[in-house]
């Protein structure tokens, strides 16, 4: 799928696939994110480097997220910070409005910015117990910038020229 196809397509649910690998000597939480998106396919939230979104078969071991008693659930082990309870069930029907990227940041995801301003990312791998690997969520594009700093890459600007 083309970057552009992603713009204006809703958020039907996020649906997550947890467990705990033993990569060398560390263990590490491994969660795989899986956005639902109009009823109909599910995509991967994009690495930095890609240049197209890759839709994927949904893993029978994922759980749905935007449920709200899995949601509390996840939280604690699924990267979901406690200050955004509220918030992941606000993703449920959103539309995505831009895609953003910081070019310099080789480990990361791109940022799908939603349009009520919250912006979700993903985070594959983190030591075991930090509850950091998973869906993550940002309240703003402002609390984006102050975060990680200037230097993010806005999809829309790019189509717009």
């Amino acid at each position: 799928m083309e970057f552009k196809e992603l713009i204006n397509k809703r958020i039907t649910n996020v649906y997550v696939s947890f467990e705990k690998v033993d990569y060398e000597t560390i263990l590490l939480d491994q969660c795989e994110c899986f956005i639902e998106l109009n009823n109909e396919l599910y995509i991967d939230i994009p690495d930095w480097y890609a240049d197209k979104i890759w839709i994927k078969q949904l893993d029978p071991k994922a759980s749905a997220l935007l449920k709200v008693n899995l949601a509390d659930k996840l939280k604690h082990f699924c990267g979901l910070p406690s200050a955004f309870d509220n918030s992941v069930m606000a993703i449920k029907g959103q539309k995505i409005v831009d895609l953003l990227w910081y070019p310099e940041n080789e480990d990361e995801k791109h940022y799908l910015m939603l349009e009520s301003g919250l912006i979700i990312t993903e985070v594959t791998h983190a030591p075991s117990g930090t509850a950091y690997a998973g869906l993550h969520l940002i309240e703003s594009l402002e609390k984006l910038i102050e975060k990680k700093g200037n230097g993010l890459v806005r999809f829309t600007n790019s189509i717009a020229h």
